[in-house]
């Protein structure tokens, strides 16, 4: 890998994300509640040291691409599912194999973590009961599901843990679970098949397969409520003329922006206050049928730093208020997923040869969870 970084002015750039901030109502430096100054010395991963990120480990966790990787929120774990169709379990720091949890009948990419860490909701096939939540400390199965379509695009779990929601390929319905029945509701924004979901503390959002995205309100796994409907803006410049699928939905930290990185390597990103975009741009490179653009995204621990990665074999870092590349990282291969860590030092890329790259700064201790 090699890094370039863009031109920084610093001292500039700190006054105008402040600035920034205050204009939209975002601190950016106390998202969620976090002391973002007080966690930066700790390794933390920050829009002034993110340049500085390095590749600190790797190792291979999939007999092919990687598609869909996520920290345990309760320990220094990463639990990674790639196209040989298995579930396994790595401690973040030292690439050991802790378990190989399960082998799906068919590809799926849904991976995710309940909030406190104890379950974990992964989904292959949209038929055949594929779709399952395992219990890690008795490493038994607590559900088995299908749903309509070819397989799961896309999982999210609500923070509250009350519930999670599920997106399948070909089927136009958001699959909505409750935790303490596994009853499921469908809701269904349009006639257009899903592509991605994204939960926060009080929305629930969808994008489709034409770029239209779609905010519910969130209180209770029955209780939703149809607040906004957003179109992918046609005025940006692209590649194709045809319709665009979202890729990749995300809440920031405190849920003060989100980010859709859609697949023609567009991002959009809206401040949830208003639901008023306040950045649009290019973050990788398309090409119909051979390249395509954002294959996933992810905010840094204290929501100031956007990450994409595409097939363009970038991994690189935005200021999600103006749009400005902060820096850049190039791999070998084409780039699939990126996860951040629990506590914000680590960031985990995996790659279409089933690699997986932990990246953090120089000489810093990582660890998943501090």
């Amino acid at each position: 890998m090699r890094l370039r970084t863009g031109t920084l002015v610093v001292a500039a750039l700190v006054i105008m994300l402040v600035l920034a901030g205050c204009e939209s109502g975002v601190n950016l430096f106390t998202l969620g509640g976090r002391d973002f100054t007080r966690t930066a010395a700790e390794g933390v991963l920050t829009i002034d040291n993110i340049a500085q990120m390095r590749d600190q480990t790797r190792w291979l966790v999939s007999l092919g691409p990687v598609v869909a990787t996520v920290y345990s929120p309760a320990e220094p774990h990463i639990a990674t599912l790639g196209e040989d169709r298995i579930v396994r379990i790595w401690d973040a720091n030292t690439g050991r194999l802790l378990d190989e949890l399960f082998e799906h009948e068919n590809l799926g990419f849904g991976l995710t973590y309940s909030p406190d860490g104890r379950y974990l909701l992964s989904a292959g096939g949209a038929v055949g009961q594929d779709t399952r939540v395992w219990d890690l400390r008795s490493k038994q199965q607590v559900m088995t599901t299908s749903t309509d379509g070819y397989y799961i695009f896309d999982v999210a779990w609500a923070p509250d843990g009350d519930g999670f929601a599920i997106v399948s390929n070909g089927s136009s319905r958001i699959y909505l679970y409750e935790t303490r029945t596994y009853d499921r509701l469908q809701r269904r924004p349009s006639g257009i098949p899903l592509t991605a979901v994204a939960y926060s503390e009080k929305y629930l959002a969808v994008t489709n397969s034409i770029g239209s995205t779609y905010i519910y309100s969130y209180k209770e796994p029955e209780l939703y409520a149809l607040l906004r409907e957003m179109r992918y803006d046609i005025n940006v410049d692209r590649a194709v003329e045809d319709d665009v699928p979202g890729r990749d939905l995300e809440f920031s930290p405190g849920d003060e922006l989100l980010a859709n990185c859609y697949q023609d390597g567009v991002v959009e990103i809206w401040r949830t206050s208003d639901w008023e975009k306040v950045s649009t741009f290019k973050a990788h490179e398309f090409v119909k049928n051979r390249v395509l653009g954002c294959r996933d995204g992810a905010f840094t621990f204290g929501g100031d730093v956007y990450l994409t990665v595409g097939d363009d074999r970038f991994l690189r870092a935005w200021n999600p208020l103006t749009g400005e590349k902060i820096a850049e990282w190039e791999f070998p291969i084409s780039v699939r997923t990126v996860a951040v860590s629990t506590g914000g030092d680590q960031i985990a890329v995996g790659t279409a040869d089933g690699t997986l790259f932990i990246m953090g700064l120089p000489e810093t201790p990582t660890s998943a969870n501090r």
